[in-house]
């Protein structure tokens, strides 16, 4: 499921749109707020952290009209965020708060670690697992309490062997960066373009359980942000309670359906929804 906020009042983002604008000449003459080195100077940034952080530090006011080229770049900057993030299996917690409070962001194999980057073998793909390659858990009293809230055998197994070995999460980025450059290139006029593509940049995350995406207030279970290149997924998760009961989530799928994501996005194709026959049957963007 995707989920996308819409924006409140077409008056407010114009706002944003003036104040990004006046900020980056700031910058660009030397002038700009100390400390501001996330603050975007061009009309390619498009990062979706940095318009989150500028539209709370700029002073919101009114504009009662505007001209034929302010509303062109209203409608250019609403393009822009729609095309920022792509998130994958959202888990709002809708109209149970009880189950809210059960679950919430249960974090199955434990809290996370200052760790080290790492590199894929083969495509170099740079990674952080938070400490998820060697998971520190007392599977004999954590079993005992999954146990008791209900959560299966089969899915307590598959917590207790993640990720297999340390280097297992490097080598599950690099088959998932293949296969889905294997699926792009069996469509005719991509299958070209889908070869060309690189990897350069790529940073994956595997996060503790799911998480909050801030700007769309969402929970999500993975998410590619395409003006950083990044991808953030969470390690493992199995929904014991509530609508979604009995969903199991696992970074070995995540990635690959957020990678999938990625080569979209370097492609100019729709990413999401996937009907039958994505990617080849995807409209441009």
């Amino acid at each position: 499921m995707i989920e996308f906020a819409r924006f409140r009042t077409a008056r407010r983002l114009f706002v944003h749109t003036e104040n990004r604008e006046r900020y980056a000449r700031k910058r660009r003459v030397g002038n700009a707020p100390s400390g501001d080195s996330i603050w975007p100077v061009s009309d390619d940034d498009d990062s979706l952290e940095t318009w989150h952080t500028l539209c709370q530090r700029c002073e919101l006011k009114v504009v009662p009209q505007r001209t034929p080229r302010q509303t062109f770049r209203l409608r250019e900057v609403a393009q822009v965020m729609r095309r920022s993030v792509f998130i994958l299996a959202v888990m709002t917690l809708i109209s149970c708060a009880g189950s809210a409070k059960a679950q919430g962001y249960y974090e199955f194999l434990g809290a996370p670690k200052v760790v080290p980057d790492k590199f894929s073998p083969r495509h170099g793909i740079r990674y952080n697992t938070q400490g998820y390659d060697q998971p520190d858990v007392n599977w004999t009293k954590r079993a005992r309490k999954l146990e008791r809230r209900g959560v299966p055998a089969f899915a307590v197994a598959e917590m207790m062997q993640f990720p297999g070995n340390p280097d297992t999460i490097g080598e599950w980025i690099d088959q998932a960066y293949d296969e889905v450059q294997a699926q792009f290139m069996k469509c005719g006029s991509l299958g070209s373009r889908a070869s060309q593509v690189s990897p350069y940049g790529l940073y994956v995350i595997i996060m503790p359980s799911a998480f909050f995406e801030p700007y769309y207030k969402v929970d999500v279970a993975g998410v590619y942000y395409p003006s950083t290149r990044q991808i953030k997924v969470l390690n493992i998760y199995y929904t014991w309670d509530g609508p979604y009961v009995g969903w199991l989530r696992h970074a070995r799928d995540l990635i690959k359906w957020e990678l999938g994501n990625f080569f979209a996005t370097e492609l100019r194709v729709q990413a999401e929804p996937r009907p039958e026959g994505w990617p080849c049957n995807a409209p441009g963007r």
